[in-house]
């Protein structure tokens, strides 16, 4: 048999595996605070906001995704549990997981590997219900999916083979399992098959492992073709299985490497490696069946990653936790509830500044309304100049105008809005003024009228005596009656020399200019203030949910600052 280093390096392996423990609980603990506090910021309350709102629902929502993740945390833990088991089982061992798509040849490497040992060194197995059981047949291999379950082999003293169903299978429950035990594993074996290596489904699941600084070495498995050849004996054409070229190897082997590389890894990757195990069987007759079918490769790299693989599983399972919390913890929350929580408060603060924008305009449609009326309030209180209940019934129209309003544009953020109570005084409504006009009437009326009346008799008397002497007999009666002409004339004149006029002012009406721009001028005043204090009441009730969205993000911020301190 071909002298094997890696055989070699594992007679020799010192398996004094001395585990670190005591981290491990201090690391759970900090799932543990994690989880209180996230549970503490879920008891806030959102009593006031409308149940039918978007942003109560958001919230709501969120509160449910934040505690599915946590439930989800202790089924992750439970499902691990046989994951664990199978590291404590064999916890003086190095295990080897062999990993990789469906039909990347596991089965058939892990049953070429076993053959480099003595039969007394082979005990194979199943993995199940938490249990190792041993059967004694090789493991099945085919072009159709073989392994449903995680079966491998212990070799010698120092090593387990873990063969694993294939990523990406039929049934999801295989790839799901593959993924649990890979942190079983101290090192694991990517196998890629030559037809189609290093696919983007299978970087995935390669850069997860890799993140958690697993030593990993990258296997091209079925490294061959079938090539068509004259058979003159039978003179009839023949295939004949051959190794690929070295330089068709090494332009695949680069090739995936460079995929891998291309996934922004923060770890070093190491070479890949292109094997046949069915070219080697075919030929290994030959002295160089070996080396041409990149087997004495394949070892070196194992012999190297054995002592890798030992410094790992003295930590592994520090770094399980670590793991754990950040593939399953941190993880889950970045892909549910992350999302959920930015969409809470950009959707809080739109709603906000939604509200701030439209408490202006609002507050400017309402005071239209009101102002308008406020000229025939005023009107029909004019005459009494009643202004108590001129201001009472100002009052009820603001507060019947605010309230309606408000309650139509803000109904659906609250399921309680504050109503609004006027108190306009009477004396900031300002006063009532007579409406009055100059009237000028005669100072002097009653003087005027004696003085007329005095003339008209003295003029009377004098002109009867001259008629007298003129018209003797008649010349008394003549005389008197044109006497008293010109005597009344004369004193007429007298009496409007001596009357003296005043202007006077007399009220005809009620101003209520004064009253209703002074009114009006009060409601610009109150009036926006009054909205205002309702909007911001409003808002007051919304902004819980942005702070809860806003307490949830800081605490998983502060979660995976603490994660990224552990993987360094």
């Amino acid at each position: 048999m071909h002298q094997n280093p890696f055989i070699t390096a594992l007679e020799t392996f010192d398996a004094d595996f001395r585990a670190v423990s005591g981290k491990e609980e201090a690391l759970k603990h900090k799932k543990d605070v994690l989880q209180e506090t996230l549970r503490q910021a879920l008891n806030v309350k959102f009593s006031k906001i409308n149940h039918d709102n978007k942003l109560y629902q958001l919230s709501e929502q969120l509160k449910r995704s934040v505690l599915l993740s946590i439930d989800e945390w202790e089924q992750k833990l439970e499902a691990a549990s046989p994951m664990k088991a199978l590291s404590e089982q064999y916890q003086d061992r190095v295990i080897f997981l062999v990993f990789g798509k469906v039909n990347a040849g596991k089965s058939s490497f892990c049953n070429f590997l076993t053959s480099q040992f003595d039969a007394s060194q082979i005990k194979r197995f199943r993995f199940e219900n938490g249990q190792v059981q041993y059967f004694d047949e090789v493991f099945a291999e085919g072009v159709v999916e073989t392994t449903v379950t995680i079966q491998g082999v212990e070799l010698g003293n120092n090593l387990v083979l873990l063969d694993s169903p294939g990523l990406h299978s039929v049934n999801d429950e295989n790839g799901d399992l593959t993924r649990r035990f890979t942190d079983s594993a101290d090192a694991v074996l990517w196998l890629t098959p030559s037809s189609s290596p290093g696919q983007v489904q299978e970087l995935n699941d390669l850069k997860l492992e890799l993140e958690k600084k697993k030593p990993l070495q990258p296997v091209i498995t079925r490294s061959d073709v079938m090539d068509e050849e004259y058979d003159e004996e039978n003179d009839d054409i023949i295939q004949i299985l051959k190794n690929k070229s070295q330089d068709v190897r090494l332009l695949q082997e680069d090739d995936v490497i460079q995929r891998v590389r291309g996934l922004d890894l923060a770890v070093p990757v190491k070479p890949a490696v292109s094997i046949s195990v069915f070219a080697y069987k075919k030929y290994c007759d030959s002295d160089n069946a070996f080396a041409e079918a990149g087997l004495d490769r394949l070892f070196g790299c194992l012999e190297s990653i054995i002592n890798e693989a030992k410094a790992y599983k003295v930590k592994k399972a520090e770094q399980q936790i670590i793991n754990f919390l950040d593939t399953d913890v941190l993880g889950s929350l970045n892909q549910h509830v992350k999302p959920q929580v930015n969409a809470l408060i950009k959707d809080s603060q739109e709603v906000i500044n939604d509200l701030r924008h439209s408490k202006r305009s609002l507050s400017l449609e309402i005071t239209n309304e009101v102002v308008v009326n406020i000229p025939d309030i005023v009107e029909r209180h004019a005459k009494s100049r009643n202004k108590e209940a001129m201001s009472q019934e100002i009052n009820q129209l603001l507060e019947h105008t605010i309230n309606d309003s408000l309650q139509k544009v803000l109904s659906e953020y609250v399921s309680q809005m504050q109503a609004v109570s006027c108190a306009l005084s009477s004396d900031s409504l300002g006063e009532f003024e007579d409406i009055t006009v100059d009237i000028e009437q005669v100072k002097g009326g009653v003087a005027k009228s004696v003085s007329s009346s005095v003339g008209a008799a003295g003029g009377a008397a004098t002109g009867a005596y001259v008629g007298s002497l003129i018209f003797p007999g008649v010349g008394t009666v003549i005389g008197g009656a044109l006497g008293g002409l010109l005597g009344g004339t004369a004193a007429s004149y007298a009496g409007e020399y001596f009357v003296e006029t005043e202007t006077v002012k007399e009220t005809v009406g009620v101003s209520s200019e004064r009253v209703i721009t002074k009114t009006v001028s009060r409601i610009n005043e109150v009036l926006p203030k009054l909205v205002e204090n309702v909007f911001e009441d409003v808002i007051t009730s919304i902004l819980p949910t942005q702070r809860f969205a806003e307490r949830i993000a800081l605490e998983i911020e502060l979660f995976e600052t603490q994660v990224v301190e552990l993987k360094r």
